[in-house]
């Protein structure tokens, strides 16, 4: 599927793939695909069997979503403008203060 919207030369989608799409598309989306998973750890003796499946994607998912390109997300330090609310700051028991992200998805 990486390949087929690559190759649909759109930067960004979102495509529901559930009941609520044609089935004409459903049909077409059911077609068996190789997928690579994402997260394990590469041994290249078994790569095949270790590190692809078999996907069908309007039977197992509700939606895919694309992006072209992306870039990573970034922690930014959370506001404290609450009176009584102050800073934490990092101690022994607590090194990392909490911090918020936000996540900003165009479609």
């Amino acid at each position: 599927m990486k390949g087929r919207s690559r190759d649909a030369d759109i930067p960004a989608f979102f495509l529901e793939t559930g009941p609520g799409q044609k089935e004409r598309v459903r049909s077409e989306l059911a077609e068996p695909l190789l997928e690579r998973a994402i997260g394990v750890i590469y041994r290249p003796e078994t790569e095949f069997l270790s590190h692809y499946f078999q996907a069908e994607l309007s039977r197992q998912f509700d939606a895919w979503i694309w992006f072209t390109e992306t870039r990573a997300v970034a922690a930014q330090e959370t506001a404290y403008a609450l009176p009584g609310l102050t800073k934490p700051t990092p101690s022994a028991s607590n090194p990392h203060p909490p911090y918020s992200v936000q996540f900003i998805a165009v479609l």
